[in-house]
C-alpha cells in the first residue's frame, strides 16, 4: 500500500515540476519571436508621363524605417506599443531585409508584434493606390511624384524619414 502512495506522490511531484517547467518556458517564450522583414522598393522613372504608362525601376539608397509594435496581454491601452525602430537603406536592386529576432520577455507577456514599413526619399511620395499602375509589379513599395499643394501648385516640403517615430514612445532608432 505504501509503495502505491509513494509512487503517486512521486508522480504528483514530477507532474508539478513539469507544469512549473512549462510555465517558466512559457514566460521565456513570451519574449516573442518576431519574423524577418524584407521587400523591394521601386521608383517611377518617367513621372511626367501618364500614370498608366509609368516605368518603375528599382530604387537604390532609399530610407526604409521599420517600426515594430507589440501588444501586451490585458493591455489597458487600445493600441500596441513601439518596441523597436530600425532605419536602413535599400541596396542597388531596391531591396531591404532584416532578419528575425526575439523580443525580450516582459510582464505582462506580449502576445503579438507587427512591423510597419515606411519608405522615404526626398522629392517622392509612396504610392498607395496602385489601381492605375501597370499590373504585376514586383515591388512591395513604389515611390512616385512629390506632393503638390493643389491651391498654390508648389511642391510640399519633405518630411524626415523618422517622422513616424516622433509621436510614439519608440526606443532609439537603430541604424543599419
Amino acid at each position: 500500500m505504501q509503495t502505491r502512495a509513494a509512487s503517486r506522490r512521486g508522480l504528483l511531484v514530477k507532474l508539478a515540476l513539469a507544469v512549473t517547467g512549462i510555465a517558466l518556458l512559457g514566460f521565456y517564450v513570451s519574449g516573442l519571436y518576431v519574423g524577418s522583414t524584407a521587400g523591394t522598393v521601386g521608383i517611377v522613372e518617367n513621372i511626367d508621363a501618364a500614370q498608366e504608362s509609368w516605368r518603375i525601376a528599382p530604387a537604390a539608397n532609399v530610407d526604409v524605417l521599420i517600426l515594430w509594435r507589440a501588444k501586451e496581454m490585458k493591455q489597458a491601452l487600445p493600441f500596441p506599443r513601439c518596441v523597436r525602430a530600425v532605419l536602413m537603406r535599400t541596396n542597388a536592386k531596391g531591396e531591404y531585409s532584416i532578419g528575425s529576432w526575439w523580443l525580450a520577455p516582459s510582464w505582462p507577456p506580449r502576445i503579438t508584434a507587427d512591423g510597419d514599413v515606411y519608405v522615404s526619399k526626398p522629392g517622392h511620395l509612396p504610392i498607395v493606390d496602385r489601381s492605375r499602375l501597370p499590373p504585376n509589379q514586383p515591388y512591395t513599395h513604389i515611390l512616385g511624384p512629390p506632393a503638390i499643394n493643389p491651391w498654390t501648385g508648389l511642391v510640399l516640403p519633405d518630411e524626415s524619414p523618422l517622422q513616424p517615430t516622433h509621436d510614439r514612445d519608440c526606443p532609439p532608432v537603430e541604424r543599419l
